[in-house]
């Protein structure tokens, strides 16, 4: 039996709000890597509305704005705590480990705690409940006219396109490969890097739910759940050339207050940093090339 764009979305969007909202209170708890599940489900949910925006009602799409939000103040978090694990984790390997490791949490702890409390206020507030609310719905989600009986085939092509989009987004950077990328080359793999985790999200969704193209030309596309798994390495390895470089800009930071021993050391971890992008950067060009073959022509 065909399943419908409305039984996919809804489906999809129900599955997504329960793991949102189960979330909420280990990550005020502050319970292991509860931010975190928090955070990525809110892009999750973010992806699926705004890529299958088409498919449903303004009303409902609006509610990516809340997520984008939320997912803003999850962040400031958890980049800090994934930081110092790294941070931490490279200062164990110098000579002056202690040292580092010292100046290095003390440094982060800080802006930790800050970010924490403001965290919990913003969990605390009108918006917050107002967007609690929101996703506590989507699993009745309100759809778009013409969309309520709708084969999912209609959103196999909006996923498709997305995932052409985040080549499209690599392919504007315009990188050579033994280049070092510019300042703005830089954003723009950032920005790339967010087109294709919201690629990966929602071609994730279609393969959770076993939907891939039904038509002859939708099928010759290939299977949603492949799509996911090509752009989870397309984005995992930006995650790590954008690990790579705010990690090396916190570590040259910290040398410049620091005194002249721990400084070598700080900048010496920092040039480690700088050739670990490089090594990431090859990664990215074989994973966009895998990924162009998986999703096939546009």
């Amino acid at each position: 039996m065909v399943r419908t764009s409305t039984e996919v979305v809804r489906a999809c969007l129900a599955e997504l709000a329960h793991a949102w909202l189960e979330n909420e209170s280990p990550a005020l708890l502050r319970e292991p890597d509860a931010v975190h599940r928090m955070r990525v489900t809110s892009r999750r949910l973010r992806a699926v509305l705004r890529v299958w925006g088409p498919a449903l009602s303004a009303h409902t799409v609006a509610v990516a704005d809340g997520l984008r939000w939320v997912a803003h103040a999850l962040g400031e978090v958890r980049d800090l705590e994934v930081l110092e694990q790294r941070l931490l984790d490279e200062a164990g390997t110098g000579s002056s480990s202690a040292e580092l490791a010292g100046l290095t949490r003390a440094s982060i702890d800080a802006q930790l705690e800050r970010a924490r409390a403001e965290l919990e206020a913003d969990f605390g507030s009108r918006r917050f409940a107002s967007i609690r609310s929101a996703v506590q719905d989507l699993g009745d989600a309100r759809m778009a006219h013409g969309w309520k009986r709708a084969p999912a085939d209609r959103l196999v092509k909006l996923t498709h396109a997305r995932c052409r989009a985040a080549l499209h987004a690599w392919d504007r950077v315009g990188l050579a490969p033994d280049l070092e990328p510019l300042p703005d080359q830089l954003e723009g793999l950032h920005h790339a890097r967010r087109v294709a985790k919201s690629a990966r999200y929602v071609a994730e969704a279609l393969g959770s739910q076993g939907i891939s193209g039904s038509r002859p030309k939708l099928a010759a596309l290939g299977n949603p759940e492949a799509w996911g798994s090509a752009f989870r390495e397309v984005a995992d390895a930006l995650g790590r050339v954008q690990d790579s470089v705010v990690a090396e800009r916190y570590l040259r930071c910290l040398a410049e207050g620091a005194d002249a021993g721990a400084a070598a050391e700080l900048v010496s971890l920092a040039d480690r940093e700088a050739r670990a992008r490089r090594t990431a950067l090859g990664e990215s060009f074989a994973a966009v090339a895998d990924a162009r073959e998986v999703i096939g022509p546009g």
